[in-house]
């Protein structure tokens, strides 16, 4: 769903939308629908990875956790051909259907899935053209002396295809970086500096933000700002390896760039060892601070006397609000030997697989009235009469009734037992029985074998921990795994936030809440 000003003229509110959409759902015998809703974007122009729901939808259909795609209107899925062929490609790939209720489009037959790949060939053909197409042009931009790209602190647009144009109320700010760095001040120094005199970056992702060693190192790598040669008062354009002389005027000269180049290569930590060994942290990229829901990152200590692996909250670095101080750490084998200890605590009970049966056929149900799981059950029964008919007639062949039939059958099961948050009974089950096993190998198991158990298990940033208390807070399960891990010793679930496993003692910890608190 997306929703404009435009729309709620036409009285196309999100209401409305989720009405239709859940009444074409019941339709077609599909489960209660998830929502993604882009609000106040536009769907015109705008590139996937800049609309954050439609992206998330389409990481989920390459997931291939949905199973059909419904919308109101074409227009609210996109209102660029580029963007919509590239969407339907992924579709086509992961075989799921579409359907748009307003234009009567619906790819969910075998013919309609037949059509949703050709579009996804087309996609294919634009999207290598387009390509190509571009590549060439920003080379040639490049060799005209013209920036590609975002425009770096300290410029401003000159207009269309014209050359940057120094930025006044930034120029001093990007001086003052150059001249500390020349007076061999570190990268957090100098960070420091700028941000008390009032400098913030600029993004279109993030807006205004205070400035940070990375972003201090990155601006020190930046060759756009020096002089392209000698007494040359241009500055320089660097694409692909090759650097041509650009048509900006340059911040630093040639030597003052040569001298900060110099100085950085200097202040850098340079590996000293001759074979850089790769470690494997088990919970990288899956493990976030539960106060302000960023990801920790791995690290390790730098004295000889301490090399011992740790995962750490990153918040003070990026400069982003943390109720801590925003740079705690904790060791890599205490979390993995909590997490241990957490997998041991599941008792799955006797019955266990007729409970998630139970389980997921009221959650199911909870969307669909039983007169219309009866209705498409009669459907369905007259479709294999047809088909049989047919047959008989002579009309399709024996492989095509085959294909027919099949496909009636698997939708008969599903209505016995239907999908609930895009995973099956069979799936569940099959975690269920993995489970025990992960428990048991997880103590003897290598790295790499753990990472592939947090993986499997968990959601990206699904291990929510508390820094200041060194224990973990909460889990967000991958869907299959989640109704296992309800049963587990010693977790809560609240209605609020549904998907995520509170651990008990965290909450014994927070008991003087109000509400629970839960990640950012």
């Amino acid at each position: 769903m997306r929703r404009s000003s435009e729309m709620q003229k036409d009285n196309y509110s999100l209401e409305a939308q989720k009405r239709a959409i859940r009444e074409a759902a019941k339709l077609h015998g599909l489960p209660e629908p998830v929502f993604y809703e882009d609000d106040e974007r536009s769907a015109r122009g705008e590139h996937i990875a800049k609309r954050p729901a439609f992206k998330r939808l389409l990481e989920d259909v390459q997931a291939k956790r949905i199973r059909v795609v419904i919308v109101h209107t074409l227009d609210r899925w996109s209102r660029n051909v580029m963007v919509t062929l590239q969407s339907f490609r992924i579709l086509s790939q992961a075989g799921t259907a579409f359907l748009s209720l307003s234009e009567h489009i619906d790819y969910s037959s075998p013919e309609g899935q037949l059509q949703l790949t050709i579009l996804a060939a087309f996609a294919a053909y634009f999207s290598d053209s387009l390509a190509r197409h571009t590549s060439k042009g920003k080379r040639e931009q490049a060799v005209q002396g013209l920036h590609n790209g975002d425009i770096p602190f300290g410029y401003r647009s000159g207009g269309p295809k014209s050359p940057l144009e120094i930025d006044p109320d930034k120029y001093p700010g990007v001086r003052l970086i150059g001249e500390l760095r020349m007076q061999g001040k570190t990268a957090e120094e100098i960070a420091t500096a700028l941000n008390a005199a009032g400098y913030r970056t600029s993004s279109k992702r993030f807006g205004d933000r205070l400035f940070t060693k990375d972003t201090i190192n990155a601006m020190l790598r930046n060759e756009f700002y020096a002089a392209f040669a000698p007494g040359d008062d241009r500055g320089t354009i660097r694409y692909k390896g090759q650097r041509f002389r650009g048509q900006h005027p340059a911040i630093f000269t040639y030597d003052e760039w040569q001298h900060i180049r110099a100085l950085s290569k200097s202040l850098c930590h340079v590996q000293t060892r001759t074979v850089v060994v790769r470690k494997i942290y088990p919970f990288a990229g899956y493990i976030a601070c539960i106060h302000c829901g960023l990801t920790l990152r791995c690290d390790t200590g730098n004295t000889p006397a301490n090399r011992r692996n740790y995962y750490r909250d990153a918040a003070k670095t990026r400069r982003i609000p943390c109720s801590t101080s925003g740079n705690l750490m904790v060791r890599t084998n205490l979390v993995e030997e909590q997490f241990g200890h957490l997998l041991k605590r599941l008792q799955l009970p006797e019955h266990w697989r007729e409970h998630i049966r139970q389980e997921m056929m009221a959650q199911a149900a909870s969307g669909t009235t039983s007169e219309a799981v009866e209705r498409e059950k009669e459907r369905l029964l007259l479709k294999k009469a047809r088909t049989l008919k047919v047959y008989c007639e002579g009309f399709i062949d024996e492989k095509e009734f085959q294909a027919e039939m099949a496909a009636t059958e698997l939708a008969l099961r599903k209505l016995e037992v239907p999908e609930v948050n895009g995973v099956t009974l069979a799936e569940v089950t099959q975690a269920g029985e993995h489970l025990p096993e992960m428990a048991a190998l997880w103590e003897m198991a290598t790295p790499e074998e753990k990472r592939e158990m947090v993986t499997m298990l968990l959601e990206p940033g699904g291990l929510y921990y508390d820094l200041e208390n060194k224990m973990i807070a909460a889990l967000k399960p991958r869907p299959a795994f989640l109704p296992i891990l309800r049963m587990l010793d010693g977790v809560t679930e609240y209605e609020e936030t549904r998907g995520l496993l509170l651990t008990a003692h965290w909450c014994e910890r927070n008991r003087r809440d109000s509400n629970p608190r839960s990640p950012a």
